[in-house]
């Protein structure tokens, strides 16, 4: 990068430093008034950027209409944590309908009692014909119905599986219909209003970033480099101007 500036790079967790060097933000992004001097015994790091390590932009996977925003601009939140719900009435009522399809075993009780009568006519028919009492084609339909209500009960089982299924799709669905944080952190910018749509070509809903680490680059004087070591911590002031202020402006 040259012999005038050298790029430093430093992972933060806000903590005294030994050499007490002092981040000065540039003017442009995340910019901060920088101070005029370094204090005795500290070194400027000049026109610093600072970089959250891990900020997400947290999408919804369906459209729908905002029920409900349960965050604002600057609040804390957890991992897992609900930050909004879509309007979910009509996925809850399918919801519903499919798990009670696939819960509901009354046709496979009704099939199961039809092949029980299909088997008992059909044990019956057998001694009669060994005996003669009926005729070959008679012998031959009672296996037939009972071999069409077998078949047909082992239909009414997987058509209960498939239902099952379903119910577990449409459940998914449902799920879908929260919103939830992936990590723990800040709510840098809500996207979405109470009672707004989310659309197909506008699914974003929040931009959140983990406070725990945080990269700041920055240029030392050349002549104060050799006392800048490998795993040096620093003490890093975020000193917004007033026309980027914002809710996130008093955390350090």
């Amino acid at each position: 990068m040259g012999t005038r500036k050298i790029l430093t790079a430093a992972i933060v967790a806000l903590v005294l430093l030994s050499w007490r060097l002092v981040a000065a933000p540039s003017a442009g992004q995340n910019a901060a008034q920088t101070p005029a001097a370094a204090a005795p015994g500290q070194i400027l790091l000049r026109n610093c950027q600072t970089y959250w390590e891990d900020e997400r932009i947290i999408s919804s996977k369906i459209q729908g209409r905002i029920a409900r925003r349960l965050v604002n601009d600057g609040d804390p939140v957890e991992a897992g944590q609900e930050l909004a719900r879509l309007d979910d009435r009509e996925a809850r009522l399918e919801f519903e309908r499919q798990d009670i399809l696939g819960k509901s075993d009354l046709d496979e009780q009704t099939q199961y009692l039809k092949l029980e009568e299909y088997r008992a006519r059909f044990d019956s028919s057998s001694r009669l014909a060994r005996i003669q009492a009926i005729s070959v084609e008679e012998h031959r339909l009672a296996r037939v119905n009972l071999e069409v209500n077998d078949l047909l009960t082992r239909k009414e089982v997987e058509k209960r599986k498939i239902e099952k299924i379903k119910a577990e799709q449409v459940e998914e669905i449902l799920n879908q219909h929260v919103i939830r944080s992936p990590i723990n952190g800040l709510i840098k910018k809500c996207f979405k209003r109470p009672m707004e749509l989310v659309t197909p070509s506008d699914h974003q809903m929040f931009h959140i970033i983990a406070t725990d680490k945080l990269w700041v680059e920055g240029y030392a004087p050349v002549s104060d480099v050799y006392r800048i070591k490998l795993g040096q911590t620093v003490n890093v002031n975020l000193t917004l101007l007033e026309a980027d202020r914002s809710p996130l402006d008093g955390f350090e």
